[in-house]
Formats: structure tokens, sequence, C-alpha cells
């Protein structure tokens, strides 16, 4: 079995199969076995970052805790 991206500049492929993403846009993955290609299709999404809260209000001696969010899974993030 042979792997090849379309394009590796979006996504490249190694020779176990493993997809890294590289950059936001999409491409196609291409598996060539016994003379036959079968194809996948993958999106690269740029990871986009938000705060839980655009605006507050404190009076002195207040506090409140904001957190990040991200359009990505935790688990996908390193």
């Amino acid at each position: 079995m042979v792997w090849k991206s379309k394009n590796s500049q979006i996504a490249d492929v190694d020779k176990n199969g493993k997809i890294k993403a590289r950059k936001a846009g999409s491409t196609k993955i291409c598996a060539t076995v016994e003379g036959k290609e079968i194809y996948c299709n993958v999106k690269v999404k740029k990871v986009q970052y938000t705060l839980s809260s655009n605006q507050i209000r404190l009076y002195i001696g207040q506090s409140k805790k904001i957190k990040v969010k991200t359009n990505a899974s935790k688990k996908n993030l390193k």
C-alpha cells in the first residue's frame, strides 16, 4: 500500500497512513492498493480561540474567572 497527499502543504500522510494537518485548506489523501486508488477528502480548519466573556463589570474587591474557548477538541491540541 502506498499513501500520498494531493497537497502536502495542507496535510501530509506517512507510510502508515497517519495524516498530519499543516495549514487550513482542503486536500485528498490517496491510498494505492493493488493498482487501485482510494481517496479520502481532508479539510483542515484553523484553530480559533475566544474568551468565555467579552466584557465584565467588577466592583472593587470582586473577582471573576474567565476561560479560553476553542473550536478544536482539547485532546487534539498539543
